[in-house]
């Protein structure tokens, strides 16, 4: 769908304010809550879905993958206090978890330059 200029303008602040409120610094549930206000942001042009959607996606893989990656590191801390003689495959799993957790780390930062230069181009076009 393609909006009339005004309308366009005001959904682009408004996709714009939603972006500099997702600080990849604040906490996990504040950034879930953020992300998902983001998601809900109803829009009617194309180009600014094609940005909230790009930024959306990169920010909630980065989420999960931080948060996956605190279990399983929260999993190595218990399985190191376990008592000598205990089996080590939990303690494999754990490693095995720890990897696919980097692993989705870093699928979550190569979707950002997508988000980054689909925001630029947005902020060059509305400012």
């Amino acid at each position: 769908m393609v909006a009339c200029g005004g309308s366009s303008n005001a959904e682009a602040r408004a996709l714009l304010h939603h972006l500099q409120g997702l600080e990849l610094e604040a906490p996990l549930a504040e950034r879930q809550a953020r992300i998902g206000r983001l998601e809900a942001l109803s829009l009617h042009s194309d180009e600014l879905e094609a940005v909230r959607d790009a930024c959306a996606r990169a920010h909630r893989r980065l989420l999960e993958a931080e948060v996956a990656q605190a279990e399983a590191k929260q999993g190595l801390v218990v399985a190191g206090d376990l008592p000598e003689g205990t089996p080590s495959s939990g303690l494999e799993d754990l490693q095995r978890s720890l990897q696919r957790s980097e692993a989705a780390l870093a699928r979550a930062k190569a979707a950002f330059p997508d988000c980054r230069d689909r925001s630029r181009k947005l902020v060059r076009k509305y400012r």
